[in-house]
This record gives structure tokens, C-alpha cells and sequence, in this order.
């Protein structure tokens, strides 16, 4: 399988959404203080868990959405 149908693979999308995200989390994790369940950083990663669960696991384009997002907002992390 090359990289163009690969793309296309439920299966090969459904798991880069979850790289995706388990990538973001990390980030978060990273930035937790002894705030509790009340800090942004614990918040931001059960919203990040809760987004990727949303997604439905046979809609291929919500898929590329959400691994394009996740793609995004670890950009936009690691970039500060």
C-alpha cells in the first residue's frame, strides 16, 4: 500500500487520528501542575479525549478532519 492509498484507508486514518491525539495529550500532560482536575491542562486533555471518541469510527472524512485538527493544535503547542 503506498502513501496515496493509505490516505484513503479507514483503518491507516483512524489510527493517525489517534496518533494525533495521543500526541496533543502528551503535550498537555507535560504542563500539569498540582492543580487538580481543575487545571487547563488536565481540562484540555479530557477534551481532547472527548473530541477523538466523537469522531465516528467508519465516517473517513470526520476522520481527516479530526487528525488534521489534532495536527494543528500540536503545532500550534510545540511552536510556543
Amino acid at each position: 500500500m503506498n502513501g496515496s492509498e493509505s490516505a484513503h484507508d479507514p483503518v491507516v486514518v483512524y489510527d493517525l487520528m489517534w496518533e494525533g491525539t495521543s500526541r496533543v495529550v502528551g503535550v498537555y500532560a507535560s504542563r500539569v501542575t498540582s492543580g487538580g482536575i481543575q487545571d487547563p491542562a488536565v481540562t484540555a486533555i479530557s477534551e481532547t479525549w472527548e473530541a477523538a471518541e466523537a469522531v465516528d469510527a467508519r465516517d473517513l472524512k470526520a476522520q481527516q478532519a479530526a487528525t488534521e485538527k489534532f495536527t494543528l493544535i500540536y503545532e500550534s503547542l510545540t511552536a510556543e
